[in-house]
């Protein structure tokens, strides 16, 4: 059984404080395991469409300098490897803050559902 999600707009501390809370994800994920039980489904795939990690939403990219923001430089230069190197060295430091910040409810999407009620047909 695939199951398609999108937007789950994952950010980091400094985008505000209100996020999705624990319960919801967990709420969502027996729901799901209850409709792959009702389908007979062998086993359940989460796709991750849209915005599941944010990385735009965040206030971290004003501690670097413009010239290594993705967006910081002219055209011409943003092929530049010294830039695409440090713009993929801070979006790895902001994603790690990101994942630190929402890592109970990443690890439950990343979890067996067997605990939350999908059981294997018969």
């Amino acid at each position: 059984m695939l199951v398609f999600v999108s937007d789950f707009h994952f950010s980091d501390p400094s985008a505000g404080t209100e996020k999705i809370p624990y319960e919801a994800y967990e709420g969502t994920l027996r729901d799901i395991a209850s409709y792959a039980c009702d389908a007979k489904a062998e086993h359940v795939e989460l796709v991750f469409l849209g915005d599941t990690f944010d990385l735009i939403r965040t206030t971290g990219w004003f501690d670097v300098s413009m010239a290594e923001r993705p967006w910081g430089v002219p055209p011409r230069q943003a092929t530049d490897p010294e830039h695409l190197a440090a713009v993929e060295r801070h979006a790895h430091h902001l994603l790690d803050r990101l994942i630190a910040h929402n890592q109970k409810p990443i690890d439950l999407l990343a979890t067996d559902l067997a605990p939350l009620g999908f059981k294997q047909p018969v």
